[in-house]
């Protein structure tokens, strides 16, 4: 049986730093994958301990723990760890000096290989003797307190009924929430149906929500289920939810209150089970006092709320998030993508307007172009500086001659000069603090 390796290097720490306070940081490891992916065996004074497919090992000072650490500053059940997809989740058991992960304190996290553990007095360094390096839920991990208190949120709601709202700026991994969502649910066995209510014509919105009977309408040659339908006992996930029409607000909120959809063209309902996770980058509450969004379905959508911090106010996860794209990017290249510390830091001092999802670009295209390690040069190299609100204001949008007529025309106006100003819509969009999608569908649609 393939088994992923834990080498717990149980050497005390040197006796001039041995009783130091466990908060003392380690230093960083490298950033990245070992070189070949095999377990690593060589320690003098270590110890090796093979961990199962899912077995939960427990580590403390229990005589009967699975690692056993004869240390006053280790709680008799200090910390469990599993393995899981190519590393360890690592969880503390409320230990009175707590458990940390490349120098910062967790309460649970994933471990990947090159990471290192520091429990009491001891280090425990992590490898693997398997090629994947995939994390549990992709980037939604992290070691900050603040992204800790955000995972905590989601597992305690996860095996409840009612809809959950999750709010949050364009990258922050809304959908990986909502993944996360259903994953530890009871609905987990089901199937997870997401849609991006930005990204489908209002024209057609109905018929990709609800579904439609063959004929319904012209080019209807076929039936077709719809996404209530194909996420029936399971999660559906509407993201960008602000960007619904007013008409489909109403279907919708229909559906959270009684529990059946009726497809285009059909005169009956049919009763699904779904549980609903929406996802916007807007104040709904705003919308609903400008009269774009329905005060009923706010209050439906906003029972249980999620609140995802920019990457900026969570800097700690920084380094986790760049050694699980340059594993990525390891995989996909063939070759080993290491991430230099003066990258690390370079990125910790970013602000990442566009969160994980820029971090995330800005190392595929380092990994891609440089010869060696990746440094700050390289991380940083097409990553656009200053924050969306000076580069807006760099755009000369004074001049705008907005025309007498309806609101989508002034709407329609604006957005034309400013993707006019800024040279493209892809350049427009960060400065909007939208998707280029949602531009790009914005002014379709208001033709």
């Amino acid at each position: 049986m393939q088994r992923d390796l834990f080498v717990a290097d149980v050497e005390d720490v040197p006796a001039d730093d041995r009783r130091k306070r466990p908060e003392d940081t380690l230093p960083q490891p490298c950033a990245g994958p070992k070189e070949d992916g095999r377990a690593i065996l060589s320690t003098a004074t270590g110890l090796v301990i093979e961990v199962a497919d899912d077995q939960t090992m427990l580590i403390g000072a229990d005589p009967e723990a699975g690692l056993t650490l004869d240390d006053p500053f280790v709680s008799y059940r200090h910390a469990t760890l599993r393995r899981y997809r190519g590393g360890f989740l690592v969880e503390d058991l409320h230990s009175t000096n707590g458990t940390y992960l490349d120098g910062v304190r967790i309460s649970q996290a994933w471990a990947g290989p090159g990471s290192r553990l520091r429990i009491g007095n001891h280090r425990l360094d992590v490898t693997t003797s398997m090629v994947s390096r995939t994390p549990p839920s992709g980037p939604m991990l992290g070691v900050s307190q603040v992204f800790q208190v955000v995972l905590a949120n989601l597992r305690r709601i996860a095996p409840l009924r009612q809809p959950v709202l999750i709010r949050g700026e364009t990258g922050t991994g809304k959908e990986l929430a909502a993944r996360e969502l259903h994953d530890r649910s009871l609905r987990s066995e089901g199937p997870f149906v997401a849609i991006n209510c930005a990204g489908i014509s209002e024209a057609l919105a109905e018929s990709e929500l609800f579904g439609h009977l063959k004929g319904a309408f012209t080019g209807a040659h076929r039936s077709r289920t719809g996404a209530f339908g194909e996420a029936d006992g399971g999660t559906l996930f509407l993201d960008e939810v602000g960007e619904l029409p007013l008409g489909l607000q109403a279907k919708l909120l229909r559906v959270l209150e009684v529990g059946h959809i009726k497809p285009v063209g059909s005169e009956r309902e049919t009763p699904v089970n779904v549980r609903i996770v929406a996802a916007t980058h807007r104040d709904l509450h705003a919308m609903v006092a400008c009269g774009r969004f329905r005060e009923d379905l706010v209050h439906r959508l906003d029972i249980l709320t999620i609140e995802l911090p920019p990457l900026r106010e969570r800097p700690d996860d920084i380094p986790a998030l760049l050694r699980h794209f340059a594993g990525q990017m390891s995989d996909e290249l063939g070759r080993s993508i290491l991430v230099s510390q003066a990258a690390i830091d370079a990125a910790r001092a970013h602000p990442w307007p566009g969160n994980i999802r820029a971090l995330r670009n800005a190392v595929t295209l380092a990994a891609v172009l440089a010869d060696g390690p990746i440094g700050p040069s390289d991380l940083m190299t097409g990553v656009r500086t200053g924050s969306c609100a000076t580069r807006a204001a760099d755009l000369n949008t004074e001049g705008v001659e907005v025309p007498r007529g309806t609101y989508r025309t002034m709407k329609r106006a604006m957005l034309a000069k400013i993707v006019e100003e800024a040279g493209s819509i892809r350049k427009a969009a960060p400065v909007l603090g939208i998707p280029r999608s949602t531009l790009g569908t914005w002014l379709k649609h208001d033709e």
